[in-house]
């Protein structure tokens, strides 16, 4: 089975390389990332977080804070916001 897809432009979307590179962009905050948009207009990226960098972010919450509640916090989704713009900026655009 192959990772790589094409979007419906064409373009083809290196799956391994580019799930290495958001990881790299939103570390620590995610730990694992899969990449979705087959067949679609765009790619997209479901995120799982590392909890314990998470918690570390935000010293004003509980250390028995659920989940739901931690990665809802502003600086938690602020750094998540910031590093995918930053990581956005910095690609090359669309190629097939």
């Amino acid at each position: 089975v192959a990772e790589d897809f094409k979007l419906m432009s064409g373009t083809w979307v290196r799956v391994g390389l580019l799930r290495v590179a958001v990881m790299e962009a939103t570390s620590p905050l995610l730990q694992f990332a899969l990449i979705t948009g087959h067949d679609l207009e765009y790619v997209g990226i479901l995120g799982w977080p590392n909890l314990t960098a998470c918690k570390k972010l935000c010293k004003d919450l509980p250390d028995d804070v659920a989940p739901e509640v931690l990665i809802q916090h502003p600086l938690v989704e602020n750094q998540l916001r910031l590093a995918l713009e930053r990581f956005n900026e910095e690609q090359q655009g669309s190629s097939t």
